[in-house]
């Protein structure tokens, strides 16, 4: 349950929350100044644009002022802002008020005052040093980012409202309005912006061009067509179907014109293209392996180990235990030795033992008279003593 009532929910001004939000409507009379207008207005629009009317400077602009004659000095040439009393510095030559006034009367009034102050043969020009901030359009309702917004002049109702981001989800861009700001106590006017002919079919017909202190308002849907995902309807001049206009199409045999394609404008229905070019392919060459080396193999000689016996005198122990007494002891050592120290990783390897025979010939490689005696410096038995002779 706390979950569903949160649903809409939206922190106020006052920093509490609002189970359900405001939405952005119009009002009663507003819809009636709407639907008074079931043309499109003669303004200029897009594709038909016009000057907007003679640049006027206000506060917060700034004025590049320049002289025909630099080498008099004048301490005023450059960049001038216009301040909040609508003044503009000019030195020796005092403070002159330009504010909401032409650019061609804020020349007459400088030149006036540099000729009064002596300065008989200078002509002063002025003109904006950028684009007057004070300039501006306002976008409000349900927009991504509402605010005023610095405009040049150029801009349409299209341009305004992507400045201002876009329409949020909730906009309902059926009802989107113009007000255009009039005088006291006079004839209010209120246009209808037919936002999807706009933006989906290029009708120009509502897309007007803009001037300053236009405000362009985007009314919320109802909580009917949220719920049920519907647009409300169309009024004029938003309604009608649109008719295609007639283009001359390209036309080509194969559905797609292929590069090289030459088409015949006057008459479409005829297309010549030149024939395909086949490279010729060769046939793919049979590889040959070569034929494979015989493989040796080496093979190592039998190894036969040799028996050894109890020597007499001596008692078998168990395995894993040494006799002691003196006999012993250099077998032990020479055990131990060999047990304990580690190998040198540097050290060349052993040369390998001797291969004897029994008859004491050198017996061929791979036979299987092959016996292998342990070198003289290989360990020995434990229950046997130092120097007992082999009794095979």
């Amino acid at each position: 349950m706390a979950a569903a009532a949160c649903v809409g929910c939206s922190t106020s001004s006052s920093g509490g929350f609002i189970l359900f939000p405001l939405p952005y409507k119009l009002l009663d009379s507003t819809k009636n100044l709407k639907y008074a207008h079931q043309n499109p207005i003669q303004w200029p629009r897009e594709l038909n644009k016009n000057v907007t009317g003679p640049a006027v400077a206000e506060p917060g602009d700034i004025l590049s002022i320049s002289a025909t004659d630099p080498a008099n000095r004048i301490p005023f040439v450059g960049e001038q802002p216009i301040l909040l009393d609508g003044t503009i510095d000019l030195a020796k030559f005092g403070r002159v008020v330009v504010g909401y006034r032409p650019l061609a009367e804020i020349e007459a009034i400088i030149n006036a005052a540099v000729k009064a102050n002596g300065a008989k043969d200078v002509v002063v020009t002025v003109r904006f040093a950028r684009a007057p901030e004070s300039k501006r359009v306002y976008v409000l309702g349900d927009v991504v980012t509402p605010g005023s917004y610095p405009i040049n002049g150029n801009e349409t109702v299209l341009d305004a409202i992507l400045l201002a981001g876009g329409l949020t989800r909730k906009a309902d861009e059926r009802n989107i309005i113009l007000s255009r700001p009039t005088p006291v106590c006079d004839c209010r006017v209120v246009v209808p912006i037919c936002h999807e002919h706009i933006v989906q079919w290029g009708d120009t017909s509502t897309n007007y061009q803009l001037l300053p202190g236009d405000r362009i308002y985007v009314p919320t849907l109802s909580l009917f067509h949220r719920i049920f995902g519907k647009l409300g309807p169309q009024y004029p001049p938003c309604c009608g179907c649109p008719t295609a206009c007639p283009l001359p199409a390209e036309l080509c045999n194969e559905g797609c014109a292929r590069p090289g394609a030459i088409v015949d404008h006057e008459h479409p229905v005829s297309v010549s293209l030149p024939p395909p070019v086949v490279p010729a392919v060769a046939p793919p060459k049979t590889m040959t392996p070569p034929p494979s080396a015989p493989r040796i193999e080496e093979r190592s000689p039998p190894v036969k180990p040799t028996l050894r016996e109890t020597p007499k005198g001596a008692t078998a122990l168990p395995r894993g235990m040494f006799p002691a007494g003196p006999e012993f002891e250099p077998v032990l050592r020479s055990t131990s030795d060999r047990i304990t120290r580690s190998p040198d990783p540097m050290a060349a390897p052993p040369a390998p033992a001797p291969v004897r025979t029994m008859s004491g010939e050198r017996p061929k490689i791979g036979t299987a008279e092959t016996i292998r005696e342990p070198a003289p410096t290989d360990w020995q038995s434990p229950w046997r003593p130092a120097g007992a002779k082999n009794d095979l």
